[in-house]
């Protein structure tokens, strides 16, 4: 059977080595098992999918596959990525539209594709989508689930129908379920087996640790909140302007509030608007509901290995789904509410295994245990005197294995401890001037 897997892949990934685990998700899939796929960001897990409707026509089972995703912006990028490898796929908005050939008829387009790419919405909620999931009957061999920590992060209040998934086993009962995620913690998978009804589940996962990650976590100065990130978003553009096209591709992460000071700070530096425009600019930013030409332009741009634009100020739009190659620095203004987003966020650097850097800027009113959401494991990364990595780690029931860093190339505080060469030269230096 494994052999028989890695032959459909090769046909559409001629390139792609397949990993064990990747190949172990499929195999579950073919043996009827509901598969719980934990592997680390950037690792592959949509290659499963992509692949799915090929294994299954070969074993002469129902082969279309209905995937589930929480953002626009990724069921895009999804159907980029299968129409460039010949499979034929849908997205679907959250109304049950079709979000690329709006001219189309959609009961139409669906029936033409082996991939359904749709919001949670889309098929539970939609007036369309029932009648869409009727139309499928005896059609689905799987049904994916990705990123699905959000069925517990936004389910209970946030959007609803993601609490509501486990419907569609009354529409395709015989297909079994697949959810993905790269940053599942024991809580998560807990509460998946309860939301989606799963049964005879097959769990695989793998260390999600980033050798290639370099992991800070510094104490903001004190004063009111917008001059400390001031401080913070003015060092990086006053350095991007100095270094140009040589600056590491960045993404800050900041709320939203703060990126338009951002952004005319920026424009001050490198000139003003009657300078720099969309098409010179070496900064931008990102955000839900943006104009659609400047979004479209800065995500076209940061997925090629040489960006033009080197210095991204965005909100959490682009923190999961979003493959750039060339990103090399994430930085965190304020720590998002959980570690299970941080991760999820960091993970868009160092993506194809260079050296990169997470820098988590924090103020006590930042993680203040009254702030709705917050949760423990991100009070206690920041507030942590022990390797940031282990802390990270810990809450996936993971720790530092033998290819994980140590010292200065593991976080700032191991960096204290640090023995290599350099480190002992700083110190040295350090103690002869003291």
């Amino acid at each position: 059977m494994d052999d028989k897997i890695k032959e459909v892949c090769l046909e559409i990934y001629p390139d792609l080595s397949m990993k064990g685990e990747q190949v172990a998700g499929i195999a579950a899939i073919l043996n009827n098992k509901d598969v719980v796929v934990n592997l680390p960001v950037g690792f592959g897990k949509s290659v499963i999918f992509h692949a799915l409707p090929g294994v299954l026509n070969l074993y002469k089972k129902p082969n279309k596959v209905l995937v589930i995703l929480p953002l626009t912006s990724i069921i895009k990028e999804q159907k980029d990525k299968l129409d460039k490898i010949g499979v034929k796929a849908v997205a679907l908005s959250q109304k049950c539209t079709l979000l690329t050939d709006e001219e189309a008829d959609v009961s139409e387009a669906v029936l033409k594709s082996s991939v359904i790419l749709a919001h949670p919405e889309a098929v539970l909620n939609a007036e369309k989508g029932v009648e869409i999931l009727t139309s499928l009957d005896g059609k689905i061999g799987a049904i994916v689930v990705d990123e699905c920590h959000k069925i517990d992060d936004w389910g209970k209040d946030f959007r609803k129908s993601f609490s509501e998934l486990y419907i569609l086993r009354s529409f395709f009962p015989k297909a079994p379920f697949a959810c993905l995620s790269g940053t599942l913690t024991k809580h998560h998978i807990k509460s998946l087996s309860k939301s989606l009804h799963l049964a005879d589940v097959e769990y695989i996962s793998v260390n999600p640790d980033k050798p290639n990650l370099l992991l800070h976590c510094l104490r903001k100065d004190k004063g009111d909140s917008l001059t400390v990130i001031e401080n913070i978003f003015k060092e990086q553009v006053d350095n991007l302007y100095k270094c140009r096209e040589e600056f590491s591709v960045t993404l800050m992460f900041m709320p939203l509030q703060y990126i338009s000071h951002a952004m005319s700070y920026a424009y001050f530096i490198f000139g003003g608007r009657e300078i720099v425009n969309l098409n010179n600019a070496l900064f931008g930013c990102l955000y839900s509901n943006q104009d659609e030409e400047v979004m479209s332009c800065i995500l076209s741009d940061l997925q090629t290995i040489c960006p033009r634009f080197r210095l991204i100020f965005t909100t959490s739009v682009v923190g999961m789904g979003f493959d750039p190659p060339s990103v090399i620095h994430v930085i965190h203004c304020k720590p998002p509410r959980n570690l299970t987003n941080y991760l999820q966020e960091i993970g868009r650097a160092g993506r194809r295994g260079q050296s990169a850097k997470a820098t988590l800027h924090f103020s006590n009113s930042d993680i203040s245990r009254n702030l709705p959401g917050i949760q423990d494991d991100i009070i206690n990364y920041c507030h942590s005197n022990l390797c940031l990595r282990e802390c990270l780690l810990n809450i996936f029931s993971f720790s530092k294995s033998m290819n994980s860093p140590h010292g200065c190339s593991c976080c700032n505080i191991c960096e204290k401890d640090c023995k290599c060469d350099d480190c002992l030269l700083v110190n040295t230096v350090v103690e002869l001037h003291v």
